[in-house]
């Protein structure tokens, strides 16, 4: 099962969601894996170990999807930072760990300390998390998201992705240098990379509802390179697992089938 949790108010323009995957209720197999799909956002996960408790990874934004092993033994539970949220908050320039995953132990104490109230407290988790992030925030006064940032993101989003860098860095008065420099320290991506992944989301969104354009590609065969670049499958397979397989986001189970 696939749950997805709201943050405090205050955490919103950082955080996306807080979530969590039990393997045992999503009537897994031993060859079941999650497709995860990009989404332009960074992650931490927490997995649930038997022997350690709960371990804790920091999974730099991706370009491309990745497939998860799991079973019935698994348990996550996950915060997913908006785009620019780990920038915001830990004033990190997020581009050290992109397309990575980075155990706690590999980084400092903001993140380690972290990982040890959840396993003194997992029953209370959400809210340790509201507790943890907000005290972060207070006790922080840099916290604070770009301006620049904020409205680049605005315009990406409006666009659905199709928009170039060269008005978005008009847009703003900034060089199209100034422009990518600045978006790879908030988000770990280029901004190119960003409106594929924001378009091939609007047309996940589409293809769902049963409606569909070309709009934002050159013709059907770009359209279809760049869903499976993006997704590992065809646009039909993916029309065809969605009637099959559970969806959760940018997360889909698939059982018993090698990709």
């Amino acid at each position: 099962m696939y749950q997805e949790f709201t943050p405090a108010t205050p955490l919103l323009p950082y955080i996306d969601c807080y979530w969590m995957v039990m393997g045992g209720k999503l009537r897994t197999t031993q060859q079941s894996t999650l497709k995860v799909l990009p989404d332009g956002c960074i992650d931490i996960v927490f997995r649930k170990c038997h022997s350690s408790g709960y371990v804790g990874t920091l999974t730099g934004v991706m370009s491309e999807y990745m497939d998860v092993p799991i079973s019935e033994e698994v348990f996550f539970i996950g915060v997913r930072f908006r785009p620019g949220g780990v920038r915001a908050i830990f004033q990190t320039n997020v581009d050290l760990f992109s397309g990575q995953r980075v155990h706690f132990s590999d980084l400092n104490t903001t993140w380690t300390e972290l990982q040890e109230r959840l396993n003194g407290n997992e029953f209370q988790c959400m809210d340790l998390l509201n507790r943890y992030f907000l005290a972060t925030i207070n006790k922080n006064i840099n916290v604070q998201f770009s301006t620049h940032m904020a409205n680049i993101l605005d315009q990406i989003y409006h666009y659905q992705g199709n928009v170039t860098i060269q008005h978005l860095a008009r847009s703003e008065g900034l060089s199209t240098r100034h422009l990518q420099r600045l978006f790879y320290e908030w988000t770990g991506l280029n901004p190119k990379t960003f409106c594929r992944i924001v378009r091939f989301h609007y047309t996940l969104k589409q293809l769902s509802k049963g409606t569909f354009s070309l709009d934002g590609y050159s013709d059907q065969a770009h359209f279809i390179r760049e869903f499976r670049a993006l997704s590992g499958v065809t646009p039909s397979r993916f029309m065809s697992d969605l009637f099959n397989t559970q969806t959760m986001n940018r997360i889909k189970l698939y059982e018993n089938e090698r990709l």
